[in-house]
Formats: C-alpha cells, structure tokens, sequence
C-alpha cells in the first residue's frame, strides 16, 4: 500500500461522518479536489465524495498534495549541485542494489559508490535520470530520498534481472546484496540502508 492508498483509507467516509458537505469546504479546494480524484476513479460523483473526506480531515488537503508531490519528484530541490541514485533490483525474495568505482582522478579515489553525478542546467531529478541512464545504462523511475546539503539522493527499482553496463567513467559496476553492502564513499552505506527501509514502508 503506497502513501496515497494509506491517506485514502483513513480518511475515507470522514465526511459522512461529520456530515460535512460541499458548502462546508473551500470550492478552489473541492474544484482540485475532484480533479484528482477522478484521475484515481473516472467517476465524477465518487471523486467528489473522496475530496470532501479528505477536505473534512484536512481543510487545504490539495494544496498540501501538491507540495507533497513536489518534494517527492525533487522540483522543489533548490540548489543542489549533485545527485547519487541508489538502484535496487529484485532478487528473489529480496534485493541487489548498484555500485561502482570510479576511474582514477575522481572525488571517490577508488572507492564503491553510488552511480550519480552533476546537476546541469535541469531539475534534480531528470539530472538524477540522466546520470543513471549515463553512468549504467538503464532507465528507471525515481524517488526523492532526502537532500544533504547540496547533495540529492535518488532511488528506484528494477527487475529482477536487469543488466547494468558500466560507463567510462567507472573502472567496475556490480550489484551486490543488500545485506552485504562494503563500506561506500562519503557514508553512502547509510543512503542504500535509508533507501531500503523507505521502499519497505511504500
């Protein structure tokens, strides 16, 4: 159950409840409301009824969404200079996630680490696609993870199976499983933890 199937069954039937009505809440919000909802349902009166319990829980719902969704995709990540993208992969009943080293000269001097690299000129996350498809070759949808500082960590998940191919700017590339992650540069051992921990929780 994902955080928007969790928000939807807590607040459902909550305007039935307090017999709260359409006259009872913000119309920008009930209007937006109803346009979300029916991307989820395609019917209009149940979209309606779906704004209205989440209006009677919380009175500026919609507005909170959209900045919730903001964070969750990186576009209000301001600021950040680079990304790393921790990239798991199904393996069984479990997960392989991906690292490498990078050629010499580089910040990491030959230690693991999580493919990422440089904001350009574009928002966090697509530099987060970029550098993914760049430095393994595979595309893959992301997540927001959290920012330190200037820094922004990704991550996603592929299929079991999934063949990463490693950039020139890496000596090697493996997955490896993550109950056997080595120590990583600049504590990214903790991301790869953090990361899973969160995909467990969605």
């Amino acid at each position: 159950m994902n955080w928007y199937q969790r928000l939807n069954k807590t607040a459902a039937g909550r305007s039935t409840e307090e017999d709260i009505g359409p006259k009872d809440v913000s119309p920008e919000q009930l209007v937006k409301g109803t346009e979300v909802e029916f991307e989820h349902t395609e019917d209009e009166s149940k979209s309606e009824d779906t704004g209205l319990d989440h209006l009677a829980e919380f009175p500026d719902y919609y507005t909170e969404l959209v900045e919730m969704e903001k964070k969750l995709s990186g576009e209000d990540l301001k600021g950040v200079e680079t990304v790393a993208i921790v990239l798991f992969r199904r393996n069984g009943k479990g997960y392989e996630v991906c690292i490498g080293k990078q050629i010499e000269g580089k910040p990491s001097n030959g230690q693991w680490v999580l493919p990422g690299g440089h904001v350009e000129d574009e928002l966090p996350m697509d530099a987060a696609k970029r550098e993914l498809k760049e430095e393994v070759g595979i595309d893959a949808p992301l997540s927001f993870y959290e920012r330190n500082g200037k820094d922004a960590i990704f991550f996603g998940v592929v299929a079991d199976g999934t063949s990463a191919e490693a950039s020139s700017d890496l000596l090697s590339l493996k997955w490896v499983p993550v109950e056997k992650v080595p120590e990583m540069a600049w504590d990214q051992k903790d991301a790869v933890a953090g990361c899973l921990k969160r995909l467990k929780d969605v």
